[in-house]
């Protein structure tokens, strides 16, 4: 990522998910980062998006025992906050389908090289009479002989 450092795009990810800079998903940050290394190759946005969605997860985890409360009237139902990071996860799980698709398209064809080439011989000699099989130059043309009505090919 030009112009961004690595500390900032943490900090972001955890503003984006609600954490402060001494909770869960702060302490387990550089391990989720280093553990999706290998996606800034595909595309250098990828390894910070798949280190948000793992950040979600984990603070949808930890919200799990979060039962409804009522507070001098208000009342705060415990499933509205997962179901706001719910709908962010599944906006980032977007974001990252997004984002491979371009670069499934951007990516070189994967070419090498023929090494193999089997070497197709004349035919010596006569051909055999018998049945006609979908093989039979006389249905598909060989290369070696000219095929009409009247000749069949040999």
């Amino acid at each position: 990522m030009s112009g961004v450092t690595v500390a900032q795009v943490q900090a972001m990810i955890m503003a984006k998910v609600g954490d402060t800079p001494t909770g869960t998903i702060a302490a387990l940050l550089p391990v989720i980062w280093a553990s999706y290394a290998d996606k800034a190759q595909v595309s250098p946005r990828l390894q910070a998006l798949y280190t948000q969605r793992e950040a979600f997860d984990i603070r949808i985890g930890g919200l799990q025992a979060v039962v409804n409360t009522t507070i001098d009237g208000l009342s705060k139902q415990g499933h509205q906050q997962i179901d706001t990071l719910n709908a962010l996860r599944k906006a980032t799980q977007d974001e990252i389908t997004d984002v491979e698709k371009k670069s499934r398209g951007m990516r070189g064809a994967a070419l090498q090289p023929l090494t193999n080439v089997a070497i197709e011989t004349p035919p010596t000699g006569p051909r055999p009479f018998g049945p006609i099989d979908s093989n039979s130059p006389e249905i598909g043309g060989d290369p070696y002989y000219r095929t009409n009505s009247t000749t069949r090919g040999w």
